[in-house]
């Protein structure tokens, strides 16, 4: 982890005994996501409001308010903006929601076609309430900050936060193979983005989630063996393994022979000599006829059902890790089939691996959990204001 970003969110959220706490990459698409057509394909869409909470005041007519705005070249010295949201009175905009929908294109491009006017709609709904949840979350981190009176901490964060917006730039444009910052700028463009607002939601994405993973990152570190082992037992589903094998296969064509019996004397001095420990790869080498040496001698199939070809299944099956089989006899060509791998259908033990992919899955849980128990919490104490498109 970056030692400037661990020391700062260390200091305001309290990670315990000073762990590390590991920065992992914001939520922000990679190129892919950023599509040519997301113009066309988001177009404005009315958005609802997700329902009144306590203390909600309508000071401002919905959809559209006027605000200050400096160096624009209107006499008046202002601009209309629409506004979609206001939390604790810090504006979410218009512009700022559509930057957040352009930015999930791909997922919108997965949609059929005859779906996505609604979904434009329910995507709206998704990414106001995301934006809303990141805005409280700033503003409590942003008030940890003054309580404990460091703004240099604000700053740390903030450097820390552009370093991750330039990585993330950097990347889209080796991803989209370009090579200057106006072909960058027209290629946001075209999508509906900026790179101004690419920053802002990349900076701002990377602030909140440094912030909140610091806050659960106490309770995804708290998970005992006790708890491993009833998550293991209550989802055996999870956790059971198919019959599996890896093998090795040489392939001799009767037609090279003088007769079948002679055929099967060859397979069978094959079969002696790897069952006398030879290595079993060099003798693919040395005496395939088929395709298997074209593969390392890697037999075709892993699991019932897909061997090939059908009549080694029940041969193999039948073999533990290490032997070699009889002689199976197609008519036209016999097989000398060796197991490498065997792994047989049911539970997997509770080993340190699985006990690992627990873990994994257990902190997933709790991090959901503890994210919906914070937001919601903030959300009861907030004054959030949403406004529905006239």
């Amino acid at each position: 982890m970056r030692t400037g970003i661990a020391f700062l969110m260390v200091g305001l959220a309290g990670c315990a005994h000073g762990q590390s706490c590991k920065v992992r990459e914001t939520a922000l698409p990679e190129a892919q996501g950023i599509r040519a057509e997301a113009s066309s394909l988001l177009p404005a869409m009315p958005v609802a409001s997700t329902g009144a909470t306590r203390g909600q005041a309508q000071e401002l007519p919905p959809g559209a308010t006027i605000v200050p705005t400096s160096g624009l070249p209107d006499p008046a010295g202002q601009v209309a903006v629409r506004i979609r949201a206001h939390v604790n009175g810090a504006p979410i905009l218009d512009e700022e929601l559509r930057e957040a929908m352009v930015l999930r294109t791909g997922e919108l491009m997965n949609v059929p076609e005859t779906r996505r006017a609604s979904f434009v709609q329910e995507l709206a709904v998704r990414e106001l309430d995301r934006l809303i949840e990141r805005e409280l979350i700033l503003q409590e981190a942003m008030q940890k900050i003054k309580e404990i009176k460091r703004p240099q901490l604000l700053e740390q964060l903030k450097l820390e936060a552009g370093k991750e917006a330039d990585r993330r730039i950097a990347d889209i444009k080796k991803s989209a193979k370009i090579s200057n910052d106006d072909e960058f700028r027209a290629f946001l463009r075209q999508s509906g983005l900026s790179v101004e607002g690419l920053r802002r939601q990349t900076e701002r994405n990377f602030m909140m989630t440094e912030y909140i993973r610091n806050l659960i990152f106490p309770a995804v570190q708290r998970i005992s063996v006790q708890q491993v082992r009833e998550y293991y037992d209550e989802h055996p589903d999870q956790f059971t393994r198919p019959d599996r094998l890896k093998w090795m296969d040489i392939f001799i064509d009767i037609s090279r022979f003088p007769d079948a019996n002679a055929a099967r004397r060859h397979a069978e001095m094959i079969i002696a000599r790897a069952q006398a420990g030879e290595n079993f790869a060099e003798l693919v080498k040395q005496f395939d006829q088929g395709d298997s040496v074209l593969r390392g001698g890697e037999g075709l199939g892993n699991k019932p059902g897909e061997v090939k070809p059908p009549q080694a299944e029940p041969v193999l099956m039948s073999l533990k890790p290490g032997q070699v089989g009889p002689v199976i006899d197609l008519g036209f060509g016999l097989h000398v089939v060796k197991v490498i791998e065997r792994d047989y259908a049911g539970p997997e033990p509770l080993d340190e691996k699985c006990q690992a992919r627990v873990r994994d899955r257990l902190k997933g849980q709790i991090a959901e959990r503890e994210y919906k128990r914070i937001v919601d919490e903030l959300k009861r104490k907030a004054t959030i204001v949403v406004y529905k498109e006239q």
